[in-house]
């Protein structure tokens, strides 16, 4: 493989890596199921600090979500991608808005973070085999 194929190569898996972790927020912000599911491995684990748990215990958490948060949304920032052959450690920075129902009122949040993402190709695939979030700021 010559220098020039071998660069884009490279770029191609970086930016099927990129779509993965846009698609999951896309995915998380309608509960949708199937969009999760597509972009995680289903041995996979997560831990968000206030969910930690199997694939299968955070797609039941993360799909009905809480009736106080009726609305969220992902903003993604830059990625960190360290490519390995099949696999990549991958962080992401995160600004993610919560609109939460207190009983009475509603309150806005918002949480700057970072996932920290380790990512498999699987059968030509790029999924997330692990992920952590970091919160940096609330």
């Amino acid at each position: 493989m010559d220098s020039i194929t071998k660069e884009l190569n490279t770029f191609l898996e970086r930016e099927k890596i990129r779509d993965c972790v846009a698609r999951l927020a896309r995915g998380e912000d309608r509960r949708d199921a199937a969009l999760i599911s597509a972009c995680y491995w289903p041995d996979s684990t997560s831990d968000y600090g206030v969910f930690c748990g199997t694939f299968d215990e955070y797609l039941a958490w993360v799909v009905p979500g809480s009736p106080a948060i009726p609305v969220t949304q992902h903003v993604l920032g830059q990625s960190i991608i360290d490519l390995k052959g099949d696999s990549a450690c991958v962080e992401t920075h995160v600004v993610s808005y919560h609109r939460v129902n207190m009983g009475k009122e509603e309150r806005d949040t918002v949480i700057g973070g970072r996932y920290l993402d380790r990512m498999e190709k699987r059968g030509g695939e790029w999924r997330i085999a692990q992920r952590t979030m970091l919160y940096d700021w609330f």
